[in-house]
């Protein structure tokens, strides 16, 4: 029964997937797909990963985690484009293209007309991301048959433990989890131009090279180094680098060498076309940024590093010692870095060292430097070396089956076969694995916070997340409204504005000029200042002491407060929060199976403190549910409530054990009520005592009762 059960089953995936193929996917198509399951399986796990991406990133979004720089910035200069500004920010103070060079740009403010939202950005790079998969599965195949490997069972099977390494790579994940870059869409466009030159579709070549320029001008240098890679792989294999030429280019021994060398030419002359391009968006870039000084270093990395190809080669020669010192500074951390971008392949990448070659401009700026994003997981940077890794290690698996099979049927020499497949096999799913370790979504004895990951935490959508929303989809667009980091990404349909800290032209002087002001008090970017920029903090504490401003919405953690307003919140929620004694930091004490924390007899110490919450303006009743027994008439346990690291005292009551009423009751609550006309952050409900008896704390439960 349960066998004919899962047999039906089988028959409903089938002809679901039958279904969506004979919708979506031309005939032709969709007959070669259906042939080939180990494509077939390629893309139904892109499909899968580009819903995963997709809702991780827009949850987190969603969660308040993302962050304006660069998620909020990118939105916005596409939301000003389809106005009339050309991929102007108020963030950046100018235009995109008067600071990276990204013509591929154009290419995403097409999408975002469709529906002008952060979102369709996130889901964007979730698909490129995702879909690299099928032409890392096709360029794999396509080395093998191009340079005479059969594509057997053992390569499809490889090739598709490939894909998967790469799908759960932390390089690959990290694209995902630091919200958007352009740099994200490198892996698609490299495996797409390999795919293209192994089968020797030159417009597709072309196209592919073009776009990964697109992408930043400064990955010229990618594209050079890649163009090595392709030249040396055909000399490495013997093929013939001759060409067929017109009659009408070139003559005599000239003529005869071009054809004999025509593709050592050809990558001379696209290198050099390549420098003048790069050249070229120098000048443009100074030319939009209003500078008559014009950048000619050929600049490829950011502060910390060197910055330049230039400049590198430049220190070898002039400052070795310098260079070395850069190399091995935070040598740990770079360690680390290397083992999780090499081992998620099983180290198979490096049995094709050929085209590891288009991974040196990465690390000739990316590890000679200070810089930890450039080698740490959870940013975009390790996209410029995640290509020519996966791509490595494809490359590797017809060389491996081809040794594999050169054994003969003898009974040794086949258990060689056997074990050589097995080995490496092996290293490809424990590359698996070890990426696993540092999958975010792991369960916390699994996980290993690394780099950017180390921050991470399950998304979840509360009451903040409403009053975000709110204010985005009610404020006026024309509204003048300053915010912090990880809200952001909800305003960038505004083009007026900006986000702390970073942003010019905010200080204390301008703060005034704005419309709204929004707060987050549960994020680390409502304290982060740059000078002589204030905090949100700050500044929303500024103005509601001076009364400059007035409380326009309010609920959860989040705040907006508008300029000369003294009306009713638009948006108001009360909070209610109830914190149990595993919430709180406990100092002494222990926990009893029904959750209460119990100390007996204490010298003058904290039993618990915490949770660094917040407390929004407002007034509220909080009461702590506790029971004291056999307190001696010494003993006394103090209850204070404080915020910003206890310099702020809201409410102190202490309970004497010379009273009859606390020494003879077992159960009881303390009420306060407290008012705080200002946000309160780093809350904390701390009980301290010295006492020769025993407490048993229960929890602290807190409710606003008015605005």
């Amino acid at each position: 029964m349960r066998k004919e059960a899962r047999h039906a089953d089988t028959n409903i995936t089938i002809k679901k997937v039958n279904y969506w193929l004979t919708t979506l996917v031309p005939g032709k198509v969709r007959g070669v797909i259906l042939k080939d399951p180990f494509l077939l399986t390629v893309i139904i796990l892109s499909a899968l990963f580009v819903y995963i991406f997709s809702a991780f990133s827009v949850l987190k979004m969603y969660s308040l985690s993302a962050t304006g720089w660069d998620l909020g910035q990118d939105s916005q200069m596409m939301y000003n484009t389809l106005h009339g500004h050309l991929f102007y920010s108020p963030l950046l103070g100018g235009s995109l293209l008067a600071e990276h060079w990204i013509l591929f740009a154009f290419v995403v403010a097409a999408v975002y007309s469709i529906y002008p939202s952060p979102v369709t950005m996130l889901i964007l790079q979730a698909i490129f991301v995702a879909a690299a998969a099928i032409p890392l599965f096709l360029l794999g195949r396509s080395y093998a048959e191009r340079f005479g490997v059969r594509i057997s069972r053992s390569v499809n099977v490889l090739l598709v433990i490939i894909c998967v390494s790469y799908l759960l790579s932390p390089m690959t994940e990290g694209l995902i989890f630091f919200d958007f870059h352009f740099m994200a869409f490198l892996p698609f466009f490299f495996f797409l131009a390999l795919y293209a030159f192994l089968k020797r579709m030159r417009l597709l070549h072309i196209i592919s090279l073009a776009a990964i320029v697109s992408l930043h001008s400064n990955f010229v240098f990618i594209v050079i180094a890649l163009g090595i890679s392709e030249y040396l792989m055909q000399r490495i294999h013997g093929e013939s680098l001759a060409v067929n030429l017109p009659s009408s280019i070139g003559s005599g021994k000239l003529r005869s060498v071009i054809l004999r060398h025509w593709s050592f030419f050809s990558l001379l002359l696209g290198s050099a076309v390549l420098i003048v391009y790069v050249i070229s968006a120098s000048y443009a870039k100074s030319y939009l940024a209003g500078s008559a000084r014009v950048n000619l270093s050929l600049a490829t990395g950011e502060s910390g590093s060197y910055g330049s190809v230039t400049g590198l080669i430049t220190g070898i020669f002039t400052d070795p010692a310098s260079v070395i010192n850069m190399l091995a500074y935070d040598y740990p951390t770079k360690s680390a870095f290397l083992l999780f971008s090499f081992g998620g392949t099983g180290f198979t990448a490096l049995l094709s060292p050929v085209i590891l070659l288009a991974s040196l401009p990465y690390f000739s700026y990316g590890f000679i430097s200070t810089y930890s994003g450039y080698y740490s997981l959870g940013y975009q940077y390790p996209a410029m070396l995640l290509p020519a890794v996966f791509a490595a290690s494809a490359f590797s698996v017809p060389g491996v089956v081809k040794f594999s099979t050169s054994f003969n049927r003898h009974k040794r020499t086949g258990r060689f076969r056997k074990a050589s497949l097995a080995i490496f096999s092996a290293a490809l799913i424990g590359g698996c694995a070890l990426s696993l370790t540092v999958d975010p979504v792991n369960p916390s004895p699994i996980y290993l916070p690394v780099g950017a990951f180390s921050t991470y935490h399950v998304p979840s959508i509360g009451e903040s997340t409403k009053v975000v929303n709110f204010l985005s989809t009610h404020l006026n667009r024309t509204s003048q409204i300053l915010t912090q980091n990880n809200l952001f990404p909800f305003f960038s349909n505004f083009p007026n504005a900006v986000s702390t800290p970073w942003s010019p032209g905010v200080n204390n002087t301008t703060v005034g000029n704005f419309d709204f002001i929004i707060g987050d008090y549960a994020s680390q970017w409502a304290l982060e200042t740059s000078h002589p920029e204030p905090s949100i903090a700050e500044i929303v504490s500024n103005d509601l002491a001076n009364k400059t401003y007035g409380i326009y919405a309010e609920g959860g953690s989040v705040i907006a407060i508008k300029k000369g307003y003294s009306g009713v919140p638009a948006y108001y929620d009360p909070s209610s929060q109830v914190y149990n004694a595993r919430d709180l930091q406990l100092e002494n004490g222990s926990i009893s199976e029904n959750g209460t924390l119990v100390k007996k007899n204490d010298n003058g110490s904290f039993l618990w403190r915490g949770p660094y919450s917040t407390l929004m303006p407002g007034t509220y009743n909080v009461t702590f549910s506790l029971g004291i027994s056999n307190f001696t008439p010494s003993s006394y346990l103090n209850l204070t409530i404080s915020s910003d690291g206890g310099k702020v005292i809201l409410f102190s009551r202490s309970l004497l054990g010379n009273l009859s009423s606390i020494r003879l009751s077992s159960n009881f609550v303390i009420g306060a009520n407290v008012t705080v006309s200002t946000p309160q952050y780093g809350v904390e409900f701390r009980g301290y005592g010295d006492f020769q008896g025993t407490v048993y704390f229960k929890q602290v439960s807190v409710q606003q009762i008015s605005w």
